[in-house]
């Protein structure tokens, strides 16, 4: 494989992996598993470690798991691992020519290899009313919290959507 030109950004890793969902995680895991021995850089637009998402719409939203114990991984794993975790940055551009990456802060981030596992994002309901407030979509950790705010025993939802999500959050809610 020919390779471009290296950027020549301040900060650089032999493998920028963008997206600190799980999938971005499990290659950090598989990784450092595999005793590799080259800089690894974490990037993700949420300020949060990597976490699980399933739990969300069910032991989240119950009370009955914290934000503790939705992290993949204790904090301490990812120094021990090599990895550099730059978190509630997203990456706005990327350069394959000067193998760069820049993030919205505007910090530009030289690579070897990328790695794209960024995920996707809740589908938009395409009906008048959907930008109304208490139309909430679950998807990350700050949707969770919003849920969990805005939610109540006595409340009457109505709950539109596959996935994770319907089965758990017609669920009660903390109290």
């Amino acid at each position: 494989m020919t390779r471009g030109p290296r950027s020549e950004s301040s900060t650089y890793a032999d493998i920028v992996i963008v997206g600190a969902g799980h999938a971005g995680a499990q290659l950090v895991f598989s990784l450092a598993q595999n005793n590799y021995a080259g800089s690894v850089m974490l990037i993700g637009d949420e300020p949060h470690q990597p976490y699980e998402r399933p739990p969300l719409s069910k032991a989240y939203l119950k009370g009955d798991l914290d934000r503790a114990g939705l992290a993949l991984r204790e904090p301490a794993y990812w120094g021990a691992a090599s990895a550099v975790l730059r978190l509630g940055q997203p990456v706005v551009a990327v350069d394959p020519q000067t193998r760069s990456a820049t993030l919205g802060n505007g910090e530009i981030v030289g690579y070897g290899d990328l790695v794209w596992a960024a995920g996707g994002r809740a589908r938009r309901l395409p009906l008048p009313g959907a930008d109304l407030d208490g139309v909430v979509y679950l998807r990350d950790l700050a949707d969770a919290d919003d849920l969990v705010e805005r939610l109540s025993p006595d409340r009457k939802v109505c709950i539109i959507g596959g996935g994770y999500g319907p089965d758990g959050a017609g669920r009660p809610v903390r109290r």
